[in-house]
Parts: structure tokens; C-alpha cells; sequence
């Protein structure tokens, strides 16, 4: 692999703790899931490392999550105007606003303005001796001093994937404040998408950078608390149904109380629900993203380390029978937890079996509770492993042949339950 300079990735292995970059006087520190693989790949690591830090947006950009759990570290990133500015730098060379100047030399003749000018009659003929041309010629102009500010902010937080040599000098002499507002006044007097686009881009590089109003290229982005990042990955993966049907099988308790009636306690939320055909029975899943250590540790000291504990259990059995109380639908329980498919333990089957040729799903068994004499089929949660990297590149595009895998992987799980 080749070195990146001053960069240094660090997993984690409790996912509660910090995850996300800071850059601190030039290093630069990722710390990653403990399950995500560095490539040896320079370009594919890269590549990787930021699709991880998009992943953080899924969490950064739910307002209601970052208010109620407070997990948020730092500024927030817009990872995707950063790239797209860096973009079209290469691609475009410095934006300048640019202005129409007039001449009698070469250039686009503007015949609305030289025919109002004196011809020259000769031998029946009308000339106009002085031609009038435009020319557009850019200005460095303040829009043009607020891109570069921008352009280099986005230098400043992820230059580093990108093989140039990028040198840009620039000084901050508007507040963040004003700039956003000049910027928003140009926007508002163009029709052109390619500049409404740059513009929105720009401002919003501008309205995440710390609320100082100072610019630094030291900075935070990341948040305390990946496992909501993953838990909806792997609904968008799984394609689950929507919130607001999700929340009809939360199931709640209540406190009948002596002096003040009835209450309802905390809701029970599941992660994740999907209903599906099954070979000719209507079935739901009910899948529970755990991310927790196990599929990222070369080495168990128990074989069930880093697993489920029995209160994730207990649980996820309390979910299965919430819907079957509420559907006549077949019940599954299932979590899923990421992995890193390239350990050692995982790439010879010592500890799992892979359902995918490729590796990127894999089944590791089941668990059952002591206290459910009669088992039903969802008091049976099927474990599986999906490789987090994966995971980063898809969880946006779900994958049919690996969710159908996953299901049938399920109910021929279940069937042998059955026949023992």
C-alpha cells in the first residue's frame, strides 16, 4: 500500500466511543469500525475511507437524532461538496466572475449596438466602419475570492485522497456570514444550473464551518455513536418499510397506577421489518442491526465474544411477538452484524458459513432463550455477517440476490429446527 502522508487510521473497537476524522496541524486521524478493512490498494482504500465518512452524514443529517442523542463531534462535513468543488476545479481551473467588455477589435460583433452608429453610404452600399464587439473577460471579484476560500477548505479536509499538488493562497476577509449572503445575492440573479449548482455547493461548505465564524484548517467531523449509522444502512440494504409503518409494531408497556391512571412506558423500536413472499407464504422479517466487535477481532477468547447478549435476545423475542399478535404473517428474528471477510478466522469457515460466493454474507447460528418452553419459529434469531466494506458501497442499492440469500438462508434454518 502506498503511504498516504500524515494520514493515520485507528479502529475502534467500542463503537460508542469516537468515530470519525480530526486533523490536528497538518495529521490527520481516521478512526474507523474495528471491522473495516484497510486495502492494500492505495486507490480502493481511499475510495473506502470515504465512503466511510459520507456513512457519518446518514447521522449527521437526521436533525431529530443529533438533537436527541447529542452524538455529534465537531463541525459537519458536506463530504459531497467537497468533492464536487475539488471537481470542478480540475476539471474547470478557477471560477471567475466574468464581465462583457466592448471594442472595435476582434470578437462576437454586436450588431444591436453598431447599427445605432453613423454608416458610411458608398456606391449604393451602407458600411459600418466601426464594428462593435464584446469579449467576456473574468474579474477576481469577491465571488471569485469566496470559491478559492471555499475550494480551499475543501483542500484542507479531504485534499488528501487526490494525487495533485495543490497550492492555493487565499485570506479570509469576510465573516463566513457575509460571504454566504453575497453568495446567495449572485444566485439569485443567474438561470444557470452549472452556477446555481456551484453555488449551492458553496454555500454549503460555508454554512458548516464552525460557528466561530473563523476559519482553521484543524477540524473535527465525526460522531460517538456508530451503531445508528449502521443500523440504517442495513435497512437501506435490506430495503425495510418505511418509519412511519415500522412504528406500528413498537411494542410498549403501561403502568396502571393506584393514584394516576394509566401511562404508557417507552416504546420497544425494532430496526428493521420486512414482509416478503416466501415460497408461497406471506413471512416478516424482523432484523436487528447489532454493530457489535465480533466480526472485527482476529482472535476469540470465547467463541461467543462479542455476540449478542441475552437482553438483545430477550428483546428481539418480544419484537417477534408483537407482529405475530398483529399479522398472521410467518415470524422470522434475525440480527446482523458486520464483518471483515478478509480475517483469518472468517476466510478459511473456521467460524462461519458463507452463503455468498463472495463472501459478503455469511451465517454464523442461532440463539434461543431458556425461558421459551415451546419455541416458536421467531424464538429462533439467525445470526449473519455482512462485510462492513461492502456494506459502505451498497447499502444505497439494494442487492437481490444477496437479501434473497439471506431469507432462504433463514427458512431452510428454520426447517431444520423443526425436523430436530
Amino acid at each position: 500500500m502506498k503511504k498516504i502522508d500524515n494520514l493515520k487510521i485507528e479502529p475502534v473497537v467500542n463503537a460508542n466511543d469516537f468515530i470519525g476524522i480530526s486533523i490536528n496541524n497538518g495529521q490527520i486521524t481516521i478512526k474507523t469500525p474495528l471491522c473495516f478493512r484497510i486495502d492494500e490498494d492505495d486507490k480502493i482504500l481511499k475510495k473506502n475511507l470515504i465512503l466511510f465518512l459520507k456513512s457519518i452524514s446518514i447521522a449527521t443529517k437526521d436533525h431529530e437524532y443529533i438533537k436527541n442523542n447529542g452524538n455529534l463531534v465537531g463541525e459537519i462535513w458536506p463530504i459531497d461538496s467537497y468533492l464536487w468543488i475539488i471537481k470542478d476545479f480540475v476539471e474547470n481551473g478557477f471560477y471567475y466572475k466574468r464581465e462583457k467588455t466592448y471594442s472595435t477589435s476582434g470578437g462576437k460583433i454586436e450588431w444591436k449596438k453598431t447599427l445605432k452608429k453613423t454608416p458610411v453610404y458608398s456606391n449604393g452600399n451602407i458600411i459600418y466602419n466601426d464594428i462593435i464587439t464584446s469579449h467576456m473577460i473574468p474579474t477576481n471579484d469577491e465571488i471569485s475570492e469566496i470559491y478559492k476560500f471555499c475550494l480551499t477548505k475543501a483542500i484542507d479536509r479531504i485534499g488528501w485522497i487526490f494525487s495533485y499538488n495543490f497550492n492555493i493562497h487565499v485570506q479570509q476577509h469576510k465573516s463566513i456570514k457575509e460571504m454566504i449572503m453575497l453568495i446567495r445575492q449572485e444566485m439569485f440573479y443567474t438561470f444557470d444550473d452549472i452556477k446555481r449548482q456551484r453555488f449551492e455547493h458553496m454555500i454549503a461548505i460555508l454554512s458548516n464551518i464552525n460557528s466561530t465564524g473563523k476559519s482553521s484548517k484543524n477540524s473535527t467531523y465525526g460522531i460517538k455513536n456508530y451503531y445508528y449509522v449502521f443500523e440504517r444502512m442495513v435497512d437501506r440494504f435490506f430495503e425495510g418499510i418505511n418509519k412511519k409503518d415500522l412504528s406500528k409494531y413498537n411494542p410498549v408497556a403501561t403502568w396502571h397506577l393506584v393514584k394516576n391512571g394509566n401511562h404508557s412506558s417507552s416504546e420497544l423500536r425494532p430496526d428493521t421489518i420486512v414482509h416478503l413472499s416466501r415460497n408461497g407464504k406471506q413471512c416478516t422479517y424482523i432484523l436487528d442491526a447489532k454493530m457489535y466487535k465480533y466480526g472485527g477481532l482476529d482472535h476469540l477468547e470465547r467463541p461467543n465474544d462479542g455476540l449478542p447478549e441475552t437482553s438483545s435476545i430477550q428483546k428481539q423475542i418480544t419484537y417477534g411477538d408483537e407482529v405475530a399478535r398483529l399479522t398472521d404473517n410467518y415470524v422470522r428474528n434475525a440480527f446482523i452484524l458486520p464483518y471483515n471477510k478478509e480475517l483469518e478466522r472468517f476466510k478459511f469457515n473456521n467460524d462461519a458459513i458463507n452463503i455468498d460466493c463472495d463472501r459478503n454474507l455469511a451465517y454464523i447460528g442461532f440463539a434461543t432463550s431458556s425461558w421459551r418452553l415451546e419455541k416458536k419459529d421467531h424464538d429462533y434469531i439467525f445470526s449473519f455477517l455482512i462485510d462492513f466494506n461492502y456494506l459502505l458501497r451498497n447499502y444505497n442499492r439494494s442487492n437481490n440476490r444477496i437479501t434473497l440469500k439471506l431469507y432462504d438462508e433463514i427458512e431452510r434454518q428454520i426447517r431444520s429446527t423443526n425436523e430436530k
